[in-house]
């Protein structure tokens, strides 16, 4: 059936009154890819709010905010992102697995290793880990703050 013949106008989208497109979707999703569908559906946005919140909160809200960008990424699962506020952190972290660590500026969300190990470890081959909008700082081994596993 055209568009026409479903009584369509060249304007209007057709996709908003066509429910049919809506169950092919489901098909694929059910039959074709559920493990892809199941991961984009199942990913988790956590919040870190180094000012104001603790760590026996669960992440997943501003409100319900961890204190520390490492127990966000304990609680974490492999394709979460973590959005993390204008605060200095003292921390060295260490990522597992698949994370988009977003944070709320590089001149305002500081991750400060103390010079103690890197500031931040990325120790799986298989991990894709985004860190973007944070700065990492006084970190303390040969590659100044960041360590990775590089695959083979």
């Amino acid at each position: 059936m055209t568009r026409s013949e479903k009584g369509g106008s060249s304007g209007e989208n057709p996709d908003l009154h066509e429910p049919e497109n809506h169950i092919e979707q489901s098909v694929v999703c059910a039959f074709v890819l559920p493990s892809l569908c199941a991961k984009a559906s199942a990913s988790t946005t956590r919040y870190v709010n180094g000012v104001s919140d603790n760590d026996g909160n669960n992440c997943k809200s501003p409100t319900t905010a961890c204190k520390t960008i490492g127990h966000a990424i304990a609680l974490a699962s492999s394709g979460d992102s973590i959005m993390v506020a204008a605060a200095t952190y003292g921390e060295n972290l260490t990522i597992e697995v698949s994370l988009n660590v977003l944070g709320a500026g590089a001149s305002t969300t500081i991750v400060d290793g103390g010079g103690l190990a890197t500031g931040v470890t990325i120790s799986s081959a298989g991990a894709h880990v985004t860190l973007s909008g944070l700065t990492i700082t006084h970190g303390f081994s040969a590659t100044e703050g960041m360590s990775t596993t590089r695959g083979r």
